[in-house]
């Protein structure tokens, strides 16, 4: 904002092409988006999400399970300061599976039919909402779900207008605490400061970030994961913890790239030791008839 004033451009009203209506330099730069996106199917989507959200919350706490943002519905909740990209119709979380495990046998104590944490789900989650067990990317009834014995799983939601889903993975603790990113020193006395991984220059107060940690989630990455980051603005994911997910492009791009130099080494060493036995085999005239 400071900069765009320096620059004190525009300096008259703004024309819209192809619209009659003129803006002043306030109205079209300070404009609230936040309409044309109600008007949308992506407004109906972000409307879709907050009530999937809300209510998966409500429900989840309600029973003593804290769900985790994960994936890129953490990188969109980190970007754009609380809130939901627009125009997505999905996000990412995750529960930890301890935290689960003990919230079920609670459960099944009081009512022995409960067969899994998702029945308890579906039981505690108001209308409208479904939930399926997800493998491999595969919904799959929750029938044969027994306990918390399961990887993944898929919370639905049908609003007036709209669908919208929230996959959610169970991750394990292991806690190390990284200190990937540096904040400036504070004075004695007063609260240091700390900063997320993905976000090194963005620091906060230490109490703000519960607790930053590894996780190994899923049985297949190792993840980072933060609590809530209670100073970023916004009322959607009020109450939610956050998991940082590794980039699985980034991974697929090393796991390519050293397969590639293992295959080059290979392929090296190869024509080495065919070219030292060719030079072995070489017969005593052949030698003499090249000297000459």
């Amino acid at each position: 904002m400071a900069a765009r004033n320096a620059s004190d451009w525009p300096a008259s009203s703004v024309t819209i092409e192809d619209d009659s209506t003129c803006m002043s330099y306030d109205d079209a730069f300070n404009y609230n988006s936040e309409a044309l996106v109600n008007a949308t199917t992506a407004g109906d989507n972000h409307r879709c999400l907050a009530e999937l959200i809300d209510g998966t919350t409500k429900a989840m706490r309600g029973l003593g399970v804290d769900p985790f943002l994960a994936g890129q519905a953490l990188s969109s909740w980190v970007g754009y300061q609380g809130e939901l990209v627009p125009w997505v119709s999905s996000a990412e979380a995750a529960i930890a599976r301890e935290q689960c495990e003990e919230v079920f046998h609670k459960l099944h104590a009081v009512n022995s039919t409960l067969e899994s944490i998702l029945m308890a789900f579906q039981t505690a989650l108001p209308s409208g909402f479904d939930v399926s067990s997800f493998v491999k990317g595969e919904v799959r009834d929750i029938a044969n779900v027994r306990a918390c014995d399961l990887a993944e799983f898929r919370v639905g939601f049908n609003s007036n207008r709209a669908r919208c889903t929230a996959n959610f993975s169970m991750f394990f603790h292991a806690v190390k605490h990284p200190g990937r990113c540096a904040c400036p020193e504070v004075p004695p006395g007063q609260e240091p400061l700390m900063c997320l991984d993905h976000r090194p220059k963005h620091c906060v107060r230490a109490k703000a970030v519960y607790p930053l940690s590894w996780t190994y989630l899923a049985g297949h990455a190792h993840r980072s994961a933060i609590r809530c980051l209670e100073e970023v603005p916004g009322e959607i994911f009020k109450g939610w913890s956050a998991v940082w997910t590794v980039d699985e492009s980034l991974q697929a791009w090393w796991i390519k790239t050293v397969i590639s130099i293992l295959f080059l080494l290979n392929t090296t060493v190869l024509l080495l030791v065919r070219f030292r036995r060719r030079a072995s085999s070489q017969s005593p005239s052949d030698e003499v008839k090249f000297a000459e």
